[in-house]
């Protein structure tokens, strides 16, 4: 995700936090989520963990734009 930060330069993102964001996110959803759809997981990180993960839900955000665009 590091990579990507720094690959993408997308704006907003802080990528050296982005390694222990993503350490964090990897927990919570392989935790709380286990079943869930990948974007049941997108739209719950962004609606519930936007403050928490800053940095991760830019990314998932800019790459699911960029991606479905």
């Amino acid at each position: 995700m590091a990579v990507l930060a720094k690959h993408f330069a997308v704006q907003g993102v802080e990528a050296e936090k982005v390694p222990m964001e993503y350490k964090q996110c990897k927990r919570l959803v392989t935790g709380t989520f286990p079943t869930s759809s990948l974007s049941e997981i997108c739209e719950k990180l962004g609606l519930e963990y936007e403050e928490m993960m800053p940095n991760i839900v830019k990314l998932v955000q800019y790459m699911l734009h960029t991606f479905t665009s």
